[in-house]
């Protein structure tokens, strides 16, 4: 586990620029998954 966290920030660091870009439609399934996920994971906190 040490290893795959020390290789994640080495990678990080090393990383070059990536030319590209998220369209709008993917964007927002993104956005609506993470916003439907914490509604989710505090509704079920909720009732706990």
């Amino acid at each position: 586990m040490i290893r795959f966290l020390y290789l994640s920030v080495v990678f990080s660091c090393v990383s070059s620029p990536v030319y590209a870009y998220i369209d709008l439609g993917t964007g927002s399934m993104i956005t609506q998954f993470v916003i439907a996920s914490v509604a989710g994971v505090l509704l079920f906190i909720k009732d706990i």
